[in-house]
């Protein structure tokens, strides 16, 4: 099979992904009288695609994340996990997250017209949440919300404005929130219309139009191919990240009369003649 065979082959598979997901959205209206529950089931939506979509090895979850600094992101709708986070949450996928365990966090909102600023303050607390590196780990990533030693995050919207209008209430709520380039979304999502970018002159991520590289809050309007690629951005841009040593103990050491020793020499035989 041609590449462009199979690359379209996977787009349509992908296309009719997102026929169902608007297909239940809609159906979640009807399902629930309280918004809470309309919402948490949207959040289910997405997130049940995502699972099986992307890579077995992330795991998934939602709640509150923290980085070493005691700064709090409030309640998160969606976290995908690297392999590297400990067990700080239940099977659920309910529970506490080490900012350094997470790979992207998600914001998902019913509509972009009515509850774009609310995703954004969202994303900002988010954001301010910094990784704590340390000697001997390694991160890779065309991101450059990594290099930042930060979360990279996606705004996801079931319903909104067509690309350009909801490019400009992007820009027009930066400056009334007062938000820097560092506290956005690296990408807005419109389910069925488009994706609105996030990049600025310097930044690893850009924008070809017409063959010219383009930076800022660059809108692209998708149609019903706007999941497949969010698929690809989600993929492209995921951090790469090899860990030295555990993430637990960047929050949670013994105490400091308590001595625990790891000797690498250490053999059976050595266990025989201390037993002896």
């Amino acid at each position: 099979m041609h590449h462009t065979e199979r690359k379209m082959l996977i787009k349509e598979l992908i296309k009719s992904a997102s026929v169902q997901i608007q297909a239940d959205f809609d159906l979640s209206r009807k399902k629930y009288g309280s918004p809470n529950d309309i919402g948490a089931d949207r959040v289910n939506i997405l997130q049940d695609f995502l699972v099986k979509y992307l890579p077995r090895y992330y795991g998934f979850g939602n709640g509150e994340i923290v980085d070493t600094h005691d700064n709090r992101s409030g309640q998160v709708d969606i976290i995908i996990c690297n392999q590297y986070h400990p067990f700080t949450y239940n099977k659920e996928g309910l529970g506490l997250f080490l900012v350094e365990g997470i790979d992207w966090a998600i914001e998902v909102k019913s509509n972009l017209s009515s509850e774009l600023e609310q995703g954004l303050l969202q994303v900002q607390k988010i954001k301010r949440l910094k990784k704590h590196p340390q000697t001997g780990d390694m991160a890779f990533s065309s991101s450059s919300a990594i290099h930042r030693n930060q979360v990279p995050c996606l705004l996801f919207g079931y319903q909104s404005p067509s690309i350009g209008p909801l490019r400009d209430n992007v820009k027009r709520l930066v400056v009334k929130l007062g938000l820097t380039e560092e506290e956005l979304p690296d990408a807005v999502v419109a389910l069925n219309k488009g994706i609105v970018f996030n990049t600025y002159e310097g930044d690893s991520i850009y924008v070809v139009i017409d063959g010219i590289k383009r930076y800022g809050k660059i809108g692209v309007e998708l149609k019903d191919d706007t999941l497949f690629y969010t698929l690809v951005f989600l993929s492209e841009h995921t951090p790469h990240t090899l860990y030295q040593n555990p993430i637990i103990l960047r929050y949670a050491t013994f105490p400091s009369k308590t001595i625990v020793h790891h000797d690498k020499s250490y053999s059976a035989q050595a266990e025989d003649n201390n037993s002896a």
